[in-house]
């Protein structure tokens, strides 16, 4: 095979290696040794996506997962196999979380990506290249394969036919594209496609003490990964008060006041705000810095295929959660909110009309990544059961 290995195993030799076991301690050992690299890495302070990652792998919270992760004793958990990875081009390090929960599974896993650059990725290979070279690490480096191949050239027919399971990050088409490749009768596919998500603020709960916290918290689901990661909000619905959203707009842009946004990105955000006013969906545009808010009067699905990412929201002011739940699909992935209880929500989450929403988390945590990820649960995903009955 014509395939530019970027860090790992070549293809042939991964194909040779049978999987480790679930948990097993060579895979926990590296993936602390991989959080302690990324949080030292020197680009960590630059992109924060980094330092996010790196936290996530820590001890702790692999031990937590693993924690939540008991399997009854009759029930066994094996690894599928090879697990092939197809990454998003617009998300730099979003893959790697399900990169690591197919890891943990004990799967040997090909990581196909994509060919643009990126300084995230660069330092991402860099520290992978530098893990895999240790001894103590071989075990987890011949099983492991990142590269990069045309998709659909013969590589890409060859590659998807090793495949026990693919996990499938992209758009609606690309999702469709890589499924009509060839693959084993019991591949299992795991699309994680074209979704958005949205937040929720309960307006009678802020006051002049609270917009500072909630300026912090919103922004830090808003600002990485450029809003295109699709736990990232772009549609705001406030209910209540809204005496305090300009105060919180404003607050927003004091944090990020010595980061100007690029010209593109304003040009982005206005042409997006006058295609809503054209087409009578909107009356209102607010750009303060780096964040612009759209004041939506009537709601429309294609402002989510408009929504240019890099700090815009669409707003929409509501008089009742169910005036918000009306107008969500079944693409909406995350609900985050602030100023409300989590048993109000959940009061409509059982309802059948409800076909979207499969993470409700408060503010600050959309981007916040679970094994439990797009209605999946991955680890049982991403190994095999074997019932054992007496």
């Amino acid at each position: 095979m014509t395939i530019q290995v970027l860090a790992g195993a070549n293809v042939e030799e991964l194909a040779l290696q049978s999987p480790l076991s679930v948990f097993d301690p060579q895979i926990m050992a590296f993936c602390q040794a991989l959080s302690t690299s990324l949080l030292k890495h020197p680009q960590a302070k630059l992109i924060p996506e980094l330092a996010a990652l790196g936290f996530w792998l820590r001890k702790a919270n692999l031990l937590k997962m693993k924690q939540d992760y008991p399997s009854p004793t009759y029930l066994l958990r094996k690894p599928l196999g090879v697990v092939v990875h197809y990454t998003p081009a617009n998300v730099d390090t979003m893959f790697v979380y399900s990169w690591i929960c197919a890891l943990l599974m004990g799967n040997n896993n090909l990581v196909r990506l994509a060919s643009r650059e990126a300084p995230a990725k660069s330092a991402l290979l860099s520290v992978l290249n530098q893990l895999f070279a240790q001894e103590q690490f071989q075990p987890i480096a011949v099983r492991n394969t990142f590269a990069n191949y045309p998709r659909d050239a013969e590589e890409g027919t060859q590659v998807s036919l090793m495949a026990d399971a693919r996990i499938i990050w992209g758009g609606d088409e690309s999702v469709q594209a890589i499924r009509r490749l060839p693959c084993k009768p019991r591949c299992r596919d795991i699309p994680f496609a074209d979704r958005y998500s949205v937040a929720l603020i309960n307006g009678d709960a802020v006051s002049q003490n609270k917009v500072e916290k909630l300026a912090e918290l919103l922004w830090r689901d808003l600002h990485p990964y450029s809003q295109m990661a699709c736990s990232s909000p772009k549609v705001l619905f406030w209910l209540g008060e809204r005496q305090w959203q300009s105060a919180l707009w404003q607050q927003i842009a004091v944090l990020n006041k010595d980061t100007p946004p690029a010209i593109h990105q304003r040009m982005d955000h206005l042409v997006t705000g006058q295609l809503a006013q054209a087409s009578e969906l909107s009356h209102t545009h607010v750009t303060l810095g780096q964040l612009s808010v759209v004041c939506i009067d009537k709601w429309d699905s294609s402002l989510v295929s408009m929504h240019p990412g890099q700090g815009l929201l669409y707003l929409i002011p509501i008089a009742t959660l169910d005036n918000m739940l009306a107008l969500l699909s079944d693409k909406c992935q995350t609900l985050s909110y602030w100023g409300l209880d989590a048993s109000e929500l959940l009061r409509f989450l059982p309802e059948p009309s409800i076909t979207g929403i499969d993470r409700v988390v408060p503010i600050g945590q959309a981007l916040d990544f679970s094994p439990v990820w797009d209605g999946f649960m991955l680890f049982e995903q991403l190994s095999r059961a074997v019932v054992v009955s007496s």
